[in-house]
């Protein structure tokens, strides 16, 4: 008999969602992320991008033009809303309870994003 704690079960579920995220960003936009962290708490999950970006978007920010910064967040903000959905369910099915999308966060010049998403509460 195996018996599976708490902790382990949470280290697991961290580990599928690093694996998740990979594989959603390499099969959407042809490259993951350079590394990817993930924290579930309580009731939140969080998850940190580092080398997020394409390399078109790193051309475009070369020179940090604000209007190409701008561009670049609409087209990951544009990117992200019509994904929600899915990450939700993968995310949902993976952790074995209901997410919902809470707030993105983007920094292009820095290569970073975090995503975080609230756990339902059950009844």
């Amino acid at each position: 008999m195996v018996v599976v704690t708490f902790k382990a079960k949470r280290i697991q579920q961290q580990n599928r969602i690093i694996g998740f995220a990979s594989n959603f960003m390499k099969d959407k936009l042809g490259r993951g992320p350079q590394n990817i962290k993930v924290k579930i708490l309580e009731d939140i999950i969080e998850i940190d991008l580092k080398g997020y970006l394409v390399d078109i978007e790193k051309s475009l920010l070369e020179n940090g033009d604000p209007q190409d910064i701008e561009f670049v967040n609409r087209i990951r903000a544009r990117w992200l809303e019509k994904n929600i959905n899915l990450i939700e369910e993968c995310i949902s099915e993976i952790i074995e309870k209901d997410v919902r999308f809470l707030f993105a966060y983007g920094s292009p010049l820095e290569d970073i994003a975090k995503i975080t998403l609230i756990i339902e509460k059950t009844s």
